[in-house]
């Protein structure tokens, strides 16, 4: 199991220069990677977020690099626009001339303007470029990914102790469930009596059984509570798996809530409606630590 929340660095060298590489990464339902690189690496940054989405890998990621490069690695070239100088001069002149103006246009003026010079750094090799940068994510990748199953393994035995809280009080609601359908035909009989209290009416027998058995019918949590005990050994499973198990988690949540809302509903009794919310309370916290799960 791992987490989605994790960073990983490295620092890797090669004739070129020295490239530093980040990778952050946080909790996201899917998959979205975005890159921030030197402009000597800019043209791989596509193709690097295909190559991390490829790694199956889930959450927001984000790659940042910075580069130095070597000494030896060539001189910066500049480049001078001859033709854009000769109009900025020819319209400087044209300017002073129209409005009575003194001055001559100096070399500095021309050179400040932009686009007049241009510096580029020299060119290095793509193949270099691409390598060092497949080096650096990869050793950057490895320390981020350490550092997810390391978390991983704290939400494994958090969400562990809360499954185990889950079951407490699964079993705690059994017991008052039990006879919940005797309970609430007794309710039903002693209402009708008070009912017809000081009346010369006897009630339909046959009616009253089939309101007693209808009652019995929505009251009986007996599959609600097998189903909760199915899906708690289900997510403990999935505490037990490799790789990605995040969303399967989130939606076994989905059904343990609905099982918890269905035990309360048809139960209508105090004390197991307030042992659903607590397990309803224990399924919410389970659930936010189960965001984090890749």
């Amino acid at each position: 199991m791992r987490s989605m929340t994790g960073f990983g660095r490295s620092e890797t060298s090669s004739d070129i220069g020295s490239l530093t590489t980040e990778i952050r990464s946080v909790n996201h339902r899917y998959c979205q990677v975005s890159a921030s690189l030197p402009s000597e690496f800019a043209q791989f940054e596509p193709t690097l977020s295909t190559e991390i989405k490829g790694r199956g890998a889930r959450g927001q990621i984000h790659v940042h690099g910075s580069f130095q490069r070597s000494e030896g690695a060539g001189r910066p070239v500049t480049r001078v626009n001859h033709a854009l100088a000769r109009e900025v001069e020819r319209s400087a002149r044209a300017l002073a001339a129209r409005h009575g103006v003194a001055g001559a246009v100096g070399v500095e003026s021309l050179l400040l303007y932009p686009g007049v010079l241009t510096v580029e750094a020299p060119d290095v090799d793509e193949g270099e470029r691409g390598d060092l940068l497949r080096e650096g994510v990869a050793t950057a990748w490895a320390a981020l990914d350490e550092m997810r199953l390391r978390e991983g393994e704290s939400l494994r035995a958090e969400l562990n102790e809360r499954l185990t809280e889950i079951r407490r009080l699964r079993e705690a609601i059994a017991p008052y469930t039990a006879d919940i359908t005797a309970r609430q035909v007794e309710r039903l009989s002693r209402r009708i009596d008070e009912l017809l209290a000081g009346h010369n009416y006897e009630p339909d027998e046959s009616r009253v059984v089939v309101e007693a058995g209808l009652i019995a019918e929505r009251a009986d949590v007996a599959e609600e509570l097998a189903r909760l005990g199915s899906h708690c050994d289900q997510f403990e499973a999935f505490l037990d798996e490799e790789g990605q198990v995040g969303r399967k988690m989130d939606f076994l949540l989905q059904e343990l809530n609905r099982e918890a809302n269905t035990i309360a509903s048809k139960a209508a009794d105090g004390q197991v409606m307030s042992l659903c919310v607590d397990l309803k309370t224990e399924i919410e916290r389970l659930r936010e630590q189960v965001q984090n799960v890749e």
